[in-house]
């Protein structure tokens, strides 16, 4: 039984679609599509889009924000826990003073 794979490039809406009939031909297609110039970009944890080619994995509006997003995101993360430690350690000074211990 044959089935169909679609895929979407994030850069520019060009699609492409095969056929399959198991995993591992699927697996093969999209190795064909890699050598046609399809390529897949991490920008994150569950954030690998395809892109139709080089152009648009660097150049196009999607990728740019997307790149700009997750740079970000690590840069709020570690501001996140700055702030989650300054919190903690005035907890744990403010119970301390509370049971009557002094610095």
């Amino acid at each position: 039984m044959t089935a169909t794979f679609t895929l979407q490039c994030w850069g520019c809406d060009k699609t492409v679609t095969r056929p399959y009939l198991d995993l591992q031909d699927m697996a093969k297609r999209s190795e064909e599509l890699k050598a046609q110039g399809w390529r897949v970009r991490t920008f994150g944890p569950g954030a690998s889009p395809w892109f139709c080619s080089d152009e648009c994995e660097k150049y196009s509006y999607n990728a740019q924000e997307a790149e700009r997003l997750w740079k970000n995101k690590d840069q709020h993360a570690g501001v996140f826990w700055v702030l989650v430690s300054a919190i903690i350690v005035m907890a744990l000074i403010i119970s301390a003073v509370s049971i009557g211990l002094q610095f």
